[in-house]
């Protein structure tokens, strides 16, 4: 689920809101959507066709969500070796950095395993560039919420096919037709 949210824009556009602050503590661990919990049900599913039943889907979503609450904080340096094995404050603090080097890291809950089995885990190396690539500059949490619906529906209207319009929607989050980049002046 957490994958997908950084992978599609559709979701992203809900999930960038816990990703937009600028600062990094505890707070931004309550930084989260209006609208993300009409959607996120439907990733449960898959644990309840896998064999576990709803109430054991609801409880590791909960028990997960709860651990990586204290992930989100400066005041805890790298573990060592933990670091390698569990979602840490100092892996959690490169998955929330918007340095180049950074982006599409970690995406796992608790282990680490995933990420270093696909490619996506990197130590913290550098000091951490928090916020979007391209901040919101506002407070406004209206603002803050649909900034990203906003452009999508930007976007929606500048393309010329339907198949465009969907992959605008659904595809990558940086997918745009190339069209735009001449009607842009690039």
């Amino acid at each position: 689920m957490h994958r997908i949210e950084h992978e599609r824009r559709i979701l992203w556009a809900s999930h960038s809101v816990h990703h937009s602050s600028e600062d990094y503590n505890l707070t931004v661990g309550f930084r989260l959507s209006w609208v993300e919990g009409l959607f996120e049900w439907i990733f449960l599913i898959l644990m309840i066709l896998l064999g576990f039943n709803p109430f054991q889907a609801v409880i590791g979503l909960v028990l997960v969500a709860q651990y990586q609450h204290w992930v989100h904080t400066e005041r805890v340096q790298k573990l060592g070796w933990l670091d390698e094995v569990f979602n840490t404050p100092s892996v959690y603090r490169v998955h929330h950095g918007s340095n180049r080097k950074y982006l599409d890291k970690y995406y796992g809950g608790v282990l680490i395993l995933w990420d270093k089995l696909f490619g996506t885990f990197q130590r913290e190396e550098d000091d951490v560039t928090y916020g979007l690539t391209e901040n919101i500059d506002s407070n406004n949490p209206v603002t803050i919420n649909f900034i990203e619906n906003r452009n999508i529906l930007r976007d929606i209207r500048r393309c010329r096919t339907q198949a465009d319009r969907l992959r605008i929607c659904f595809g990558r989050l940086t997918w745009r037709p190339r069209y735009f980049k001449s009607e842009d002046g690039r």
